[in-house]
């Protein structure tokens, strides 16, 4: 709905000259745009503010109501899961792809107005389709707050800061007892201060007694850490390929017969690279993979992003080149 309301409000200002300043060529040097300001510009702010926080809500829930849709413990659909992961990256770039061509060609020929509402438009009937679906889903139904489940197990574990663990050798069969219809995790080394949560000194409650599998899903938080941060890292030249790109576009000549292609649509190069990739790694390579290791998705998650990082390396060291 954030979105549905960004895009109109971004068509609203678009279509009435008064929102908005005259149109006018800024990729020339001694252009006559004029800076927009005041309410206009409040305006143009809460548009395409209101479109980035709706598309980030859906971006965070959109991938995770998929997975929840496949059973980890059927042998298929564990498969079909990783799959469907592939597939859903290609759709969004299927639809980039598309965007990049006929929504550009919209906008700079019939106006951004009419871009705008075709936008509205698209995220409406993708809101009616999602909702058809309702009967359909898998409900998984929530456990709690992830972030409250995280805070427990500093707390319980700050509480219990001055106990020993060997002092309290049943504490694990008794904690693992709190977490019904989970699956429970053993415990592991490291972080040994977050283990004094599961100790049972007498204290209950969610802040004062935690179980095994809660701590040992902090731990896995903790160690992926390293992962998070360098994934932030490595996504950090996208945003200059996409402004890269449009610049390199604008001093190209880019007629191809009859046919121009507007600079924005040249981002659609990498992205028609990134489907033919996935169609080939889900059909090719991975059933490829699955012979020689007998790995459900053929590789290691950890080496699927190990080899991923390799790869971004690669272009980098080509372009200083």
């Amino acid at each position: 709905m954030y979105q549905l309301k960004g895009y109109g409000l971004l068509a609203f200002q678009a279509h009435y000259r008064s929102l908005h300043p005259p149109q006018c060529d800024i990729n020339k040097v001694n252009n006559n745009c004029v800076q927009v300001h005041g309410f206009n510009f409040v305006l143009l702010n809460i548009g395409l503010y209101t479109v980035t926080f709706g598309e980030g809500c859906l971006r965070s829930c959109i991938a995770s109501l998929g997975g929840d849709q496949f059973d980890n413990d059927h042998p298929i659909e564990q498969r079909q899961k990783i799959s469907f992961f592939n597939w859903y990256t290609f759709a969004i770039s299927f639809g980039g792809f598309l965007g990049l061509i006929f929504m550009v060609w919209v906008e700079n020929n019939k106006g951004w107005d009419i871009g705008f509402a075709l936008y509205a438009l698209l995220v409406f009937i993708g809101l009616i389709v999602t909702a058809c679906g309702f009967p359909y889903y898998r409900n998984q139904i929530p456990a709690g707050s992830p972030l409250s489940r995280i805070l427990q197990v500093f707390i319980a574990a700050y509480k219990k800061r001055d106990l020993s663990l060997t002092d309290y050798k049943e504490s694990e069969e008794a904690a693992n007892r709190n977490t019904p219809g989970m699956e429970v995790f053993s415990r592991t080394r490291g972080f040994k201060f977050l283990d004094k949560a599961t100790i049972d000194n007498g204290e209950k409650g969610d802040w004062s007694f935690c179980s095994t599998t809660q701590v040992e899903e902090i731990k896995i938080i903790l160690r992926m850490l390293p992962i998070f941060l360098c994934s932030t890292v490595g996504y950090l030249p996208f945003p200059l390929l996409m402004t890269f790109t449009v610049q390199q576009g604008n001093t190209m000549n880019t007629q191809l017969g009859k046919i121009h292609i507007s600079p924005e649509s040249l981002f659609v190069i990498p992205i028609a690279f990134q489907m033919v990739t996935l169609v080939i790694y889900d059909r090719v390579i991975v059933p490829l993979l699955q012979k020689l290791t007998g790995y459900p998705g053929g590789i290691t998650h950890l080496q699927r992003i190990g080899i991923g990082f390799v790869l971004q390396l690669l272009p980098q060291l080509l372009q200083l080149w």
